[in-house]
């Protein structure tokens, strides 16, 4: 099949001997040379394609990067175009190296911008995995053992690649050696700007810390590499490794039963996932004579059936300026089929430690989470300790007892089209503040509803302002919130979430990363960028704290203020 790259076309499949869309009428060939013949992936920026070059007589296959715009916003469109001029420039030179695809053409078409680049045969580390199982110890040494000397490459030519993680990792079947992909989001650093903060691009369970305020340096990359071993010997996601009370990685609780790590890999990895940077492997050089220092021969954990590993567990290390060799990593019998990779996930920076005093110091107490009307509010005993960090918010002013009944001519469309929706699990009492009926959140919370409720609560929003239920929030809209509302819709998704969501947990988590809010994206697993998807919303308590309500009222040129707008309304109704 050859395949249209033209994005509006509605039926881009045609036949391999067509020279003209069948559909569109655009060119088939680029340069006349490279067909496409099907779609291997979509980003932020693109599209990948897989595809053959014609004008050569073997017909090769290779890979075409075409970069195209959903989002019509100038920065967008200017930060897209840098990122992908970027890669071809880092390509042409890295591509020198055997485990990094070769550059072979960088070209405008029709307007579009077209990277052709080497194609690689074999899967992605992530595709191996799901067919073949988590990775042993003896791959993962071999796995350093091939992947630090292309780190050390690169970062001798002041590249950072920054978006390390197995599914910008195939092993080829070429080579049987790890091939590293994917250079879009690098960075070129000099030798003033190694720490300078910048725009925040990565995948966010393999990201560093430093990465997550736009800083990177060549330990950012090691940092990725140890994440990148725990999720192949592992079956969770590496978040879920992550203790956030301890602020320590416990990847060794998720180990299979039998898998045994010894502790020579262990302290390696441990070491790569250090969060200051004073503590981490600087280089991968250092990594690299951690590894062939052979001092201390490896010792499988007590109790393990693991078998004990040669004297050495990694060959031997090539000098840091000539090229690895190429001994055959632990794969057994090569994937026949490699299904298309996964789309990029949202980019989320990591986070700090929440706060210890997260949902105990704000609010009077919450309501019981029975249907019935809520009593007047009581303020809650003084902590045990002074909280660390961040400092307490002012408490709002206490609602008063809800009135009997809903009266406001706004509420009762709201009330009747819920209530014949949900039918017959229809609530004993009513919960009205100054005429606007919140029965039906109360109802949907104690039910465990949450998208439904986070729907819900928009909605109400903009009853309590006089707006349309689909009004869309600017900086003046939160700052026309009754207090009395934003006091209501906090104590309901508090209460029924156990402390978990609420206006009051996400304005805590805002202030204890000093407004950051790349950083209080992450914390409650938000993607940094806008978007208009709502699949990245875990509808559960097992979500983390302040993950709900979302953000999805916030509106205008500065969208990302909406944690400031609300903080300031917060402030002034105390």
């Amino acid at each position: 099949m050859s395949y249209c790259l033209n994005i509006a076309c509605a039926q881009p499949a045609n036949d391999l001997t067509d020279q003209f869309c069948r559909t569109c009428g655009d060119r088939l060939r680029l340069k006349e040379r490279y067909r496409s013949l099907k779609v291997l992936g979509k980003g932020g920026f693109g599209r990948t394609f897989l595809a053959v070059d014609e004008d050569i007589p073997s017909k090769p296959k290779c890979v075409i990067k075409q970069l195209y715009f959903q989002n019509t916003d100038d920065d967008y469109r200017k930060k897209a175009i840098a990122l992908f001029q970027q890669e071809a420039v880092r390509l042409d030179e890295l591509g020198q190296h055997p485990q990094i695809p070769q550059l072979l053409a960088h070209f405008t078409q029709n307007d579009n911008l077209y990277l052709v680049q080497e194609f690689v045969n074999g899967p992605t580390l992530r595709q191996y995995q799901q067919q073949k199982g988590c990775l042993t110890e003896q791959q993962i040494w071999q796995l350093l053992n091939d992947l630090l000397p292309v780190l050390q490459f690169i970062h001798q030519r002041r590249v950072i690649h920054r978006d390390i993680k197995p599914d910008n990792i195939i092993y080829s079947r070429k080579i049987n050696k790890p091939v590293l992909i994917d250079f879009g989001v690098a960075k070129v650093a000099t030798e003033t700007n190694w720490m300078r903060t910048g725009t925040v691009i990565g995948s966010p369970e393999f990201m560093a810390p430093e990465q997550a305020r736009g800083k990177t340096v060549p330990a950012t990359d090691l940092y990725s590499l140890g994440v990148t071993c725990l999720a192949l010997m592992t079956t969770v996601c590496p978040l879920d490794m992550y203790d956030i009370a301890d602020d320590r990685w416990v990847w060794r609780d998720f180990l299979k039963d039998g898998q045994g790590v010894s502790d020579r890999l262990g302290t390696i990895l441990d070491t790569l996932l250090k969060t200051a940077l004073n503590q981490r492997y600087p280089s991968a050089q250092s990594v690299i004579e951690a590894i062939t220092n052979t001092n201390n021969q490896p010792t499988i954990i007590p109790n393990s059936p693991t078998p004990q590993l040669p004297n050495s567990p990694t060959p031997k290390l090539p000098p840091p300026n000539s090229f690895p060799p190429a001994p055959s990593l632990a794969f057994p019998n090569p994937l026949a089929h490699t299904p298309d990779p996964p789309p990029d996930a949202p980019l989320i920076p990591p986070a700090p430690p929440f706060p210890n005093n997260l949902g105990q110091t704000i609010l009077p107490n919450a309501p019981a989470s029975s249907p019935t009307a809520p009593t007047a509010p009581e303020q809650p005993p003084a902590p045990k300790s002074a909280p660390a960090a961040p400092a307490p918010l002012p408490p709002l002013t206490p609602l008063p007892p809800p009135s009997p009944a809903a009266t406001s001519s706004q509420s009762k469309p709201l009330f009747k089209r819920l209530i014949n929706h949900f039918k017959p699990q229809e609530p004993k009492g009513k919960i009205v503040v100054d005429g606007l009926d919140y029965t039906p959140l109360q109802y949907l919370l104690s039910s465990g509803k949450w998208l439904e409720a986070d729907q819900l609560t928009h909605e109400l929003m903009g009853l309590a302002i006089g707006k349309t239920r689909h009004h869309y929030f600017k900086r003046q809209d939160i700052l026309d919130l009754p207090c009395a509302d934003i006091a209501m819709l906090n104590r309901l998704w508090h209460t029924h979430s156990k402390g978990r969501f609420g206006f009051m947990i996400q304005l805590q988590l805002f202030q204890a990363v000093e407004a950051d809010y790349a950083a209080f994206c992450h914390q409650v697993r938000w993607p940094v960028h806008r978007t208009t998807a709502k699949n990245y919303l875990t509808p559960s308590l097992s979500a983390v704290p302040g993950h709900l309500p979302s953000r999805r009222w916030a509106a205008g040129s500065s969208w990302w203020s909406h944690m400031e707008w609300l903080l300031e309304r917060w402030t002034s109704c105390s």
